[in-house]
């Protein structure tokens, strides 16, 4: 029933519903310890990670510390279990447990203490044959990586980093190979942690300035994790993403062709729109956002490539213009920004009439947001009165112009009361043009 409550909102629910078997699990494993101490211990781990991620890292502690005494008591290490789930494997997964609530306490110490001793049990358990236990190896290492990252061990993490790695991979290898892994019904769960850790390798190698390393990292947990996506969406979506702004952040080779430093944002539009294709109500968001940020780009490439951001912005506010139809508060910034990008592409195209009408359809909309939200939106709000009157200018149409240019002069000279030094140049364009158009009426 817990898994049926997935929702952040529902975590009290599921709390409750994991201690109730927990007591439960507790009387079985007492009476039958060869049956039931492994889904106890298992239980136990799940019940300590929800508590951290519920901000209880303390009980988490205490809980994972009284299952640790119980098996240096020796009462959960009956012979029966020894070939199902042996003892020091059930004292790794409390230490998983203990070293998530170290990290959410920002105990770094001991955390990288806790770490080092459950990677040690799975390079034992390895060492014995047990070949399974190289996939809690190669996750528990990228663990490691990542305590060692945050306390600036940089030389350690990228070489722990490597070994999660190829270990990896090779558990992968060896799963594909035959029959070897019969109590893993789904090899495809080693995926995300997979995932993740080339997420994590990718982070080292930035800090390593190893740029095309890290793209080459990142783009494969992407592809890993848009194909989770297709199937469990609401599961690896936000990975997704974390992993998709990695790979637009990153800076392009030096030797890159200008539109190199695009390919970030083209591959984050062709997930998506993979992506929407399966579930369009998840994913049409997100497809937007992958377009407007893509068209972003394509007007600021040097040169800007500005049939390529109209295209792309005429995609994205058709995007837009349909989930604000549905959320009209959730979307109304993201459709007036939009125009407003499509405004630019057309002055940028020369084509005057159209960027007015999309300057004018974004300024309705900031207008809208401005009356609401003044302090965010009085400046893209001024930006677009700018730019109208600079077109009017154009049209020879000097009374509208003076009505844009008194209207952006009072939000400017608002604006300039925090930062005289970033709105004066604007002030300074607007009371020119404003004496340009007196004069041309008084003629």
């Amino acid at each position: 029933m817990s898994g049926l409550l997935a929702r952040p909102d529902q975590q009290a629910e599921r709390l409750v519903l994991y201690r109730q078997a927990l007591a439960g699990l507790e009387a079985l494993a007492a009476s039958r310890p060869q049956v039931f101490t492994f889904p106890l211990f298992d239980h136990m781990e799940r019940l300590g990670l929800l508590l951290v991620e519920c901000g209880q890292p303390e009980a988490a502690l205490g809980m994972a510390g009284q299952a640790i005494a119980r098996l240096h008591a020796g009462s959960a290490t009956d012979a029966c279990l020894q070939d199902r789930q042996p003892a020091p494997a059930l004292m790794a997964q409390m230490l998983n447990v203990q070293a998530h609530a170290y990290t959410a306490m920002g105990h770094d110490a001991d955390r990288l203490r806790t770490l080092t001793a459950m990677v040690s049990i799975h390079d034992a358990l390895v060492a014995e044959g047990r070949a399974f236990y190289r996939w809690f190896q190669a996750r528990g290492l990228s663990a490691l990586a990542a305590c060692q990252m945050h306390m600036g061990n940089h030389e350690h993490a990228l070489r722990t980093c490597r070994e999660s790695i190829t270990l990896f991979r090779t558990f992968m290898v060896d799963a594909h190979s035959g029959d070897r892994f019969r109590e893993m019904e789904d090899i495809t769960g080693s995926r995300p942690d997979f995932a993740c850790a080339l997420l994590e390798q990718a982070r080292v190698q930035e800090a390593f300035s190893y740029h095309a390393a890290a793209r080459e990292s990142v783009m494969e947990a992407a592809t890993i994790l848009k194909e989770l996506c297709a199937r469990d969406p609401a599961a690896w979506r936000q990975l997704l993403a974390e992993a998709l702004t990695m790979l637009c952040i990153l800076p392009p080779a030096p030797m890159a062709h200008a539109s190199g430093a695009l390919a970030g944002l083209e591959y984050g539009v062709s997930s998506y729109r993979e992506l929407a294709l399966l579930h369009p109500h998840l994913f049409m968001p997100e497809l937007a956002h992958s377009l407007a940020a893509l068209c972003a780009g394509q007007l600021h490439a040097a040169p800007p490539a500005w049939a390529c951001a109209l295209e792309t912005g005429r995609e994205a506010t058709a995007l837009y213009v349909t989930l604000q139809a549905d959320a009209p508060d959730l979307y109304r910034a993201a459709l007036a920004d939009s125009r407003y990008r499509l405004s630019v592409c057309h002055h940028g195209l020369e084509q005057i009439d159209q960027a007015t009408d999309s300057l004018k359809a974004a300024l309705a909309q900031y207008r809208h947001l401005a009356d609401s939200k003044p302090a965010e939106f009085r400046k893209p709000l001024a930006r677009c009165l700018l730019d109208l009157m600079m077109y009017h200018t154009t049209y020879k149409q000097y009374e509208t112009a003076l009505q844009s240019a008194h209207e952006a002069a009072a939000l400017y000279t608002d604006l300039a009361q925090s930062d005289r030094e970033a709105y004066q140049p604007d002030l300074k364009k607007i009371r020119d043009q404003q004496a340009v158009s007196r004069k041309k009426l008084r003629r």
